[in-house]
Parts: structure tokens; C-alpha cells; sequence
């Protein structure tokens, strides 16, 4: 097969990757209804197969202190470099204001500020629950298709493509057609839960050097799963609520052009290639390849079908 981690050298401003390929593992029956149907299913938290998908934290306890240090370290390398905020930041402009107009020592200005600190810490723990509540249901809402980068995984031909009876379809990523694959981000793995308030993110928003961004705290929580997943090399592809809000999942059609490889699991039986094969005719740029078991190590070979 060819380079797995080929990339694109220029692609659209908005998209968030160059990768050549994306996959998706399957049964043989999803494999057909997707191929008959030219459509991929983007789905809720609910569906996936982690029972910890999309939890979060929204800060870490007992830290005040240490964050506070954080933030004092960041606002003197600010007030004594003269660096932009941001406009519309209260904050910032407040910043500003002491370090253009007003003659101030900067410790006592820290002082102040201080105080203004301790309350927006204390005020954002006072409305914890009822903020985490409110993303709760904006992520349970929340539709994300799941891909990999690697159409090799043992694990994943075992427990995602009918234990190797099932298919890989390999989908291009094509500028030319401004592919949805375009817009898929890496899953970030991790033993501990995603923050929505990050120190550096919390910083730069007391300091006025950055606004609170929602796109930015769902797409973390959305790329964000357990270690233990890590093997799985996950991309995802978040479409929001999508056209239904309200519904668990929405299958979202692709080109002809974009599917351009499938790949048939070890176990494949080959007397049932031929109903695959005929179900591909409308894809021009479709090639065949076989998953085969390596010989002398516990790994798979893609190997292509003549």
C-alpha cells in the first residue's frame, strides 16, 4: 500500500490537516449499506464505545496558588514589554490603561490586582456546576465522525471490522473537491480528563491576551480520550449539532471520488468479494487491497489486489 502518512503540499487556508488518506474500519454489512448509500455516520457521545467519552474537568482543584504564581510571572513579562492585548478585552484595556497613562510601581499595581484575581477564581468555582452543566449538553448534542490513520491495527481488525471478516474503506482527502476530511484533528490521549479553564488559556484571558474561544473548549474536549485508546491513532471530524439537533446521528454523504481503496480483512470470506466489488462500479478511483497476516511477527500486511 502506499505511504500511509503522505501529505498534501497545499491545501486550503481553513483546513486543519494535509493528510493524503483517512480509513474506516467496518462489518461487511455496515460496508455495504455505506457503499450503496454514499454516506458516512457522524454520531453522539452516547454511541461511541468509551464510557468516558467527552468527560471533562473544568479546572484543577487546589492549585489557586500556584496559578496565581503563573499569572503574576505572565502579567510582569506584559506590563514591562509594552505587548498588544486584545481590543475588546476589559482586561486588557485596563492593563493598558496603568501602562500608558498611569505612573505606577508594578508591584503595586499586582496588588490590585491580586484581589481582582482571588474573586474571578472564586467566582468561577461558585458557578462550576451550573457552567459544566451547560457544555454537558452542548457535548452531548455534539456529532463527531471517527477515523484512524492506520489500516494495519490487529486490535482494531479484531474488534471494529467483524474480528478481520470486515472491510477498511480508504477515503483521499482531496483539495480539489475541499475534502470534510480536510477538517480532521488528531485525538489527543491522556490519563486525565480535559480541562476547560487550562492554566495557560485561564492566564492569557486575566492578562487580556486572549478571549474566551467555545470552538477551542469543544474541540478539546471532543479530541480528548483515555491512554488506554491511544493504539487506535483516532482522527475525528466534528460537525456540531448537525441539521437535527435533537438526533443521535446524521449520515452525511461523500464524492465518488473521494473513496479510493478498500481493503478486505484477513477472514474476508472470498466468495463474498464479488458483491463488494460490483457495489464499487461508481468509484472511478477505487483500488482493491487484501489484509493479510505477516509471517514471522504479529502484524498485518496490506497487500494490493491485481
Amino acid at each position: 500500500m502506499e505511504d500511509l502518512d503522505a501529505e498534501w503540499d497545499d491545501v486550503p487556508s481553513h483546513w486543519t490537516n494535509s493528510r493524503g488518506h483517512f480509513f474506516k474500519y467496518m462489518s461487511s454489512d455496515t460496508a455495504k449499506i455505506v457503499l450503496q448509500n454514499r454516506t458516512l455516520r457522524f454520531s453522539c457521545p452516547e454511541l461511541l464505545d468509551d464510557a468516558m467519552e467527552m468527560k471533562f474537568q473544568v479546572f484543577a482543584d487546589g492549585q489557586d496558588e500556584k496559578l496565581k504564581q503563573k499569572y503574576f510571572e505572565r502579567l510582569r513579562s506584559l506590563y514591562s514589554s509594552g505587548a498588544d492585548v486584545v481590543p475588546d478585552s476589559l482586561r486588557g484595556r485596563v492593563l493598558q490603561f496603568y501602562r500608558d497613562y498611569v505612573s505606577i510601581e508594578t508591584e503595586e499595581l499586582f496588588n490590585e490586582l491580586s484581589e481582582d484575581f482571588d474573586k474571578t477564581i472564586e467566582l468561577i468555582r461558585r458557578n462550576k456546576g451550573e457552567f459544566s452543566r451547560e457544555i454537558r449538553e452542548n457535548i452531548e448534542r455534539t456529532k463527531v465522525l471517527c477515523l484512524t490513520i492506520r489500516p494495519d491495527s490487529n486490535l482494531m481488525w479484531a474488534l471494529y471490522a467483524q474480528g478481520h471478516s470486515g472491510i477498511v474503506l480508504r477515503f483521499i482527502s482531496c483539495p480539489v473537491l475541499n475534502s470534510i476530511f480536510g477538517s480532521s484533528v488528531p485525538v489527543v490521549y491522556s490519563y486525565k480528563m480535559p480541562q476547560i479553564y487550562t492554566d495557560d488559556m485561564l492566564i492569557d484571558v486575566l492578562c487580556g491576551l486572549k478571549r474566551m474561544d467555545p470552538t477551542d473548549i469543544v474541540r478539546r474536549i471532543v479530541t480528548a480520550k483515555s491512554s488506554d485508546w491511544k493504539y487506535q491513532q483516532e482522527w475525528r471530524i466534528d460537525m456540531g449539532f448537525g441539521r437535527e439537533s435533537d438526533a443521535k446521528f446524521e449520515d452525511l454523504h461523500f464524492s465518488t471520488f473521494e473513496l479510493d481503496g478498500v481493503i478486505f480483512g484477513a477472514k474476508f470470506p472470498t466468495e463474498n468479494q464479488q458483491e463488494i466489488l460490483d457495489l464499487c462500479v461508481n468509484y472511478p478511483y477505487v483500488k482493491f487491497f487484501q489484509a493479510v497476516t505477516s509471517d514471522n511477527e504479529y502484524g498485518i500486511r496490506i497487500d494490493p489486489i491485481d
